[in-house]
């Protein structure tokens, strides 16, 4: 029973999934391979998965991309890092430093584990940052990143306002983000709809600047940007110039959809009574088409 359940076979769409296991950081962790029916080409990609609650908010364009770049003849794999429920230690808090490691890890696995020569990283928001800082570390010759966090700063006090919004839209008193402050300085831990943002942690995302952190990749980059308004935004302006002034090739699309703030967060609507209805499903078609599309351009181009 275990061995028949271990891999799964889309005939439709033409790709196979199986469990592999890899080392990641002080132990092991479960990860997912998607593989085309037919030859696969050399180049690998990696799924690089975002920070706390945001790994389960954003699992279905995760997949979603994985499975469509899997279509395109391309072998990927998308995995948990240490501290989510894959992994072997889901005790220790995860944060900024040990999802570099672990991605470092995996990375360096993906050849032998997919039998390809060179090696991309892709990701969503945190995931989308490390996927650059993988990149970068590896000399890797292909990133895309969607929503990427470029201000770790920025990036935390956001996650205190949605904690903060949260109660007002179900109108709880709840506390301020001074208040959500206070209580991490005070006790070294704060709930965040449910995540435990340790002081430790937090103090590793004050130090994150993805602008400033990126100092050698010269490949070809992808950045999404997913927002409601067709204008780019200044951060990803500033980010794309970074990585330019480093010598890559950048393209920057701007992916628009009334949904575009559910990015990252909830995104499970009632649709009619009892149902519910994924707010996101065009961004995620969109992301995982365009994701696809602009790999095998690069490909074709290598």
């Amino acid at each position: 029973m275990l061995t028949a359940h271990r891999s799964f076979t889309d005939e439709a769409n033409g790709l196979c999934e199986r469990f592999v296991r890899l080392d990641a950081g002080p132990g092991s962790t479960w990860g997912v391979l998607s593989t085309p029916f037919g030859e696969s080409r050399s180049l690998g990609w990696v799924v690089c998965h975002p920070f706390g609650n945001e790994q389960v908010d954003l699992h279905m364009p995760d997949v979603a991309i994985a499975r469509r770049l899997a279509m395109a003849g391309f072998p990927v794999l998308r995995f948990a890092c240490q501290g989510y429920g894959d992994s072997d230690d889901v005790s220790t808090p995860a944060g900024p430093a040990s999802h570099l490691r672990d991605t470092l890890d995996v990375v360096r696995q993906m050849p032998s584990v997919a039998g390809v020569e060179r090696v991309g990283t892709v990701g969503s928001r945190f995931g989308g940052t490390v996927a650059a800082l993988v990149a970068d570390r590896e000399d890797l010759p292909f990133v895309v990143m969607a929503a990427p966090i470029v201000s770790g700063p920025k990036y935390t006090t956001e996650l205190f306002r949605s904690r903060v919004i949260v109660d007002i839209i179900h109108g709880w008193t709840g506390p301020s983000v001074e208040d959500l402050r206070a209580t991490l300085d005070a006790e070294g831990m704060v709930n965040v709809k449910g995540l435990a943002l340790h002081g430790a942690v937090f103090d590793e995302f004050q130090e994150l600047d993805l602008t400033r952190d990126l100092g050698r990749f010269s490949g070809r980059a992808l950045l999404f940007q997913v927002s409601r308004g067709e204008t780019p935004q200044g951060q990803l302006v500033k980010l794309r110039r970074t990585l330019e002034g480093l010598g890559a090739s950048v393209d920057l699309e701007v992916i628009t959809d009334p949904a575009a703030p559910h990015f990252g967060y909830e995104h499970f609507q009632p649709v009619a009574k009892d149902e519910l209805g994924d707010s996101l499903e065009t961004v995620n078609d969109t992301l995982a088409a365009s994701t696809a599309r602009w790999a095998e351009r690069q490909w074709a181009g290598r």
